[in-house]
């Protein structure tokens, strides 16, 4: 199974369900490890994107799973997804000062210094990251496997009653509240630098969305599902860059807090254990004006974003959410 639910499991028990796409998408995960090659970027964005998803799966079944799941076992999944999060930074931001072009002599200084740094992180991130997973992720989704192996359930004595909801009823009513919660968060996204509220509109869509793509079955799903990767993408975008600009304001304390040092040392005629640096007046002019780029380039995706999102688009969304959950009935 490539973790899509058919529709003889929705009508098995909920418990059952749960399980079976957790596994798959366990599966899933295992594969894309056993693919995994710390050089290659795609190698961990698929290892990264299976963990998210089996992580969010797990989450919104909890009721279901949890008498088998331990609670330390999701700790170390939320660990070692989360690992991954600074190397992904890392190459988005990479890739966008790849695309920078007509930077005057003077600033390209910058470009080429933010470069080298950011390879540079980009390696040692990646490296800390592969090292935990290697490390960890085996035995771990060897335990989850096992977890998610078996389950109990109370059967009535008496005959032809039933106690547990299917896996149709769990799912819509999953979905009822993941929408509601999303809804109320794209509600408070009012301005570009509100980076909190995005996130947490982003995790809302995102969640919403690992429960949708399950139901590939269906048209309403299918739907639902491509208007929630666009919105994550355009919010993704928003988001990246406003953390840009933070990362190149804090890169160029370091950079003077360096050359601070140095001259220091310097005066004092003593050795500097600092790593060489470059100065901080040739580069600082570049490193400004990517930072100023990012945040035109924010400003201008959040405001496309609020302009694409209109109440007749969200209707159109809540209207497929509740034909889907109409389906599912």
């Amino acid at each position: 199974m490539n973790g899509q639910i058919s529709r003889e499991l929705l009508a098995q028990p909920a418990k059952r369900g749960a399980r079976v796409i957790a596994r798959s998408r366990l599966d899933i995960v295992r594969a894309a490890y056993e693919r995994f090659d710390a050089t290659d970027p795609n190698g961990l964005h698929d290892l990264r994107v299976g963990l998210r998803r089996l992580r969010s799966w797990l989450r919104a079944f909890r009721p279901e799973i949890d008498d088998t799941v331990r609670g330390k076992t999701r700790r170390r999944l939320r660990d070692l997804t989360h690992v991954t999060n600074a190397a992904r930074d890392v190459e988005v931001w990479q890739e966008w000062i790849a695309a920078q072009a007509g930077l005057s002599r003077r600033a390209r200084s910058g470009l080429r210094y933010m470069t080298k740094w950011l390879r540079t992180d980009d390696d040692n991130q990646r490296r800390k990251a592969t090292k935990r997973i290697r490390a960890r992720l085996p035995r771990l989704l060897d335990t989850l496997e096992d977890e998610l192996s078996s389950y109990s359930a109370l059967v009535p004595a008496d005959e032809g009653s039933t106690s547990e909801a299917t896996m149709a009823d769990a799912l819509a009513e999953l979905i009822r509240r993941h929408h509601q919660r999303f809804a109320a968060r794209i509600d408070r996204v009012q301005a570009s630098t509100e980076v909190g509220a995005i996130h947490r509109c982003r995790i809302a869509a995102k969640r919403l969305r690992y429960l949708l793509e399950a139901l590939d079955d269906f048209p309403q799903a299918k739907e639902a599902t491509t208007q929630l990767v666009d919105l994550q993408d355009a919010l993704g975008t928003v988001r990246d860059l406003h953390l840009f600009v933070a990362r190149v304001v804090e890169r160029i304390g370091v950079v003077a807090m360096i050359e601070a040092r140095r001259h220091a040392a310097k005066a004092l005629a003593v050795d500097s254990d600092d790593a060489p640096s470059p100065v901080l007046s040739r580069v600082r002019p570049g490193m400004i004006l990517l930072a100023k780029r990012a945040g035109q380039q924010s400003d201008a995706a959040f405001e496309q974003f609020r302009a694409d999102w209109d109440q007749d688009r969200l209707a159109a969304l809540s209207l497929a959410v509740d034909e889907l959950i109409d389906a599912l009935a």
